[in-house]
C-alpha cells in the first residue's frame, strides 16, 4: 500500500487494481498453493526458512545465460500461506543458486513481519551472511 524509505517515511502511496479475473477450478488453485508451500517445508528452500515464524509459499528457480557465468538466481513467494498479504520476488543476476535469492527473501519477510528492524538490517555487512550457494 506504500513505498517507504529506509527510515519508514512514506515516499509514495500505491494501490492495487484488478487487471483481470482468471476462472479455474478450486482444485487447481489448491494443488498449486500446496505445491508452493511444499517447496518451503519439504523442498530445496527448506533449510533457508527454518526458524521463520511466518508460513511462506514460494518457488525457486535459476536461469542460465552462458555456461561461463553463474546462473541467475530467482525466488518468487508470498506469505502468510494461509492468508497471503505480501509477495516477495528476488532476482539476483549471476547469483548462482536460487537458495541465495530465497535467503534474501527470507530477510525481507523478517523485516515485513517485525522479526528484524530496519536499523538492524542497515547495520549488517557481508560478515552476517551465513552461507552462499554456488550451485543448485
Amino acid at each position: 500500500d506504500k513505498i517507504a524509505d529506509p527510515k519508514g517515511k512514506t515516499v509514495e502511496e500505491v494501490g492495487a487494481s484488478l487487471l483481470r479475473h482468471l476462472d479455474y477450478a478450486d482444485s487447481t488453485w489448491n494443488a498449486v498453493h500446496e505445491g508452493l508451500r511444499k517447496v518451503i517445508t519439504e523442498g530445496v528452500a527448506k533449510n533457508v526458512f527454518l526458524g521463520q515464524n511466518i508460513s511462506v509459499a514460494g518457488k525457486t528457480g535459476t536461469a542460465q545465460e552462458r555456461e561461463d557465468r553463474g546462473n541467475h538466481a530467482v525466488f518468487v513467494s508470498y506469505a502468510p500461506y494461509e492468508d497471503p498479504q505480501i509477495s516477495v520476488t528476488v532476482n539476483i543476476p549471476y547469483g548462482y543458486s536460487s537458495g541465495n535469492a530465497a535467503s534474501l527473501a527470507n530477510m525481507v519477510y523478517d523485516y515485513c513481519f517485525g522479526k528484524l528492524s530496519m536499523d538492524t538490517i542497515l547495520q549488517r555487512d557481508a560478515s552476517s551472511i551465513l552461507s552462499v550457494n554456488v550451485s543448485d
